[in-house]
């Protein structure tokens, strides 16, 4: 299997791929130099700075995929991809030889913004764009640009979430090995290796964190279920044979009493507010499910529809289904969060009802040893009876393997960077170093 560093030196190769550009003018490369030291510093004024500057080499009549190119970037860093993909526009359109990683950072922010028919657009423009690149374009640059194709499909498989977006995939794949000639597919066929390489190991590691989570839950259980009985057994070592009065006795006894349900009662109440809070929170994850399905049978917005249709599902909710499914999935995330936080209060109000319940019956049975008189069972006692054997039967279940690693390794794996890399800063530096080459180190 081939290591992580592979496909990503693959793919940061290609993505730093020179086009064939004429150099560029002192001007021209002073503005880019500039935007991508001001628009990269700290604080709120960094993004009209950078504005500024690019305003100036537009306005001025400068036409260089470079300018566009380093703006798009600042953008990026200043989290407006749609303006980022305008400014990755202008420099694939540049009418001399083109920019190739313009054309990847565009097709790469359409799919990572959820942006499919676009990035499906794009993708299949620049298939046909590296098929008449001009003669001077290297061979091997043509074999590298075609690979990350390669790695970005079967980066798009694997992400697919559901049959029918495998389907849309798989068929877009076609068309895309169509518009690549013969020579080129053995390395459209490597990139796609490396995107399942990179999916066997994301699914590795998360068999992995699901071995570790479920370890670790399997001890906490364990640790739960002994300090029950530990608590249970110093509860019966408390108790005192004292002689006493019967009068005596029941004076001891109902302050026992009295204190052991004023504290029930206190329990009672905090545990009843956490019930309703989790039923709430399981009605409000049932109507959140109930959406999703809903956005999920929306028909996507595609060509095929009408300009129409297309206006009215944006105007409905300002967002595609997709986008709006995903929103929906991220709002029952945290609804989860918070009913697994309300069931471990819960399991604390309960572990501590049981103790007051286990004084309790243990008052009445030395009260009963020692007088002979019987007392009945209240019902809260016996409702807190009930509670516990229920939480014990919770945890005579094997351990589940979910927990906080798992769901960051599942995010991991839908992620499109996890398959194709892309940091801004490396792209800032590459476009740096272009415009000024390090010098080489001297011997």
């Amino acid at each position: 299997m081939r290591a992580i560093p592979c496909w990503l030196s693959v793919w940061l190769v290609s993505f730093c791929g020179t086009a064939v550009l004429a150099e560029l003018a002192p001007g021209t490369a002073k503005s880019v130099r500039e935007i991508l030291e001001v628009g990269f510093e700290p604080g709120r004024e960094s993004l009209p700075k950078a504005k500024s500057i690019n305003d100036a080499v537009v306005k001025s009549g400068v036409k260089s995929p470079e300018v566009s190119y380093a703006y798009g970037l600042v953008l990026l860093k200043q989290f407006k991809p749609k303006e980022a993909v305008e400014q990755f526009r202008l420099a694939v359109e540049h009418p001399d030889a083109p920019y190739w990683p313009a054309w990847q950072a565009l097709i790469y922010t359409h799919f990572s913004s959820k942006e499919t028919t676009a990035g499906y657009d794009r993708l299949f423009a620049f298939a046909k764009r590296v098929q008449s690149a001009p003669p001077e374009i290297a061979i091997e640059e043509q074999k590298r640009l075609v690979q990350w194709m390669g790695q970005l499909a079967g980066a798009l498989d694997k992400l697919a979430e559901s049959p029918k977006a495998l389907e849309a995939v798989r068929k877009n794949e076609v068309r895309l090995r169509d518009l690549i000639a013969e020579p080129l597919q053995p390395s459209y066929d490597e990139g796609r290796h490396e995107a399942s390489d990179a999916a066997m190991l994301v699914e590795a590691e998360l068999d992995d964190a699901k071995q570790q989570q479920q370890s670790k839950n399997e001890q906490d259980r364990t640790e739960k279920q002994g300090k029950i009985a530990a608590d249970a057994e110093a509860a019966k070592k408390k108790a005192e044979v004292v002689k006493k009065s019967a009068d005596d006795w029941k004076r001891w006894l109902d302050d026992q009493l009295k204190q052991n349900d004023r504290l029930l009662a206190r329990l009672e109440k905090d545990y009843g507010l956490l019930e309703r809070r989790a039923q709430e929170n399981l009605e409000t994850q049932n109507q959140l499910d109930r959406e999703i399905n809903i956005s999920r049978n929306q028909p996507q917005a595609t060509g095929k529809q009408g300009p129409a249709a297309r206006v009215n599902s944006r105007l409905l909710t300002g967002q595609t289904p997709q986008q709006r499914v995903d929103q929906l999935l991220n709002q029952k995330i945290q609804l989860q969060m918070d009913f697994d936080r309300t069931s471990q209060e819960g399991y604390a109000i309960s572990q501590n009802a049981a103790r007051v319940v286990q004084q309790r019956d243990l008052a009445m049975k030395k009260y009963q040893q020692m007088t002979g008189l019987l007392v009945k069972e209240e019902a809260a006692t016996q409702k807190w009876q009930d509670r516990l054997k229920k939480d014990g039967e919770k945890l005579k279940a094997p351990a589940s393997d979910k927990g906080g690693a798992v769901t960051r390794t599942l995010t991991k794996a839908r992620s499109l960077r996890t398959y194709i890399d892309f940091d801004i800063n490396d792209e800032r530096q590459r476009l740096l170093d272009k415009i000024d080459p390090p010098k080489a180190a001297a011997n």
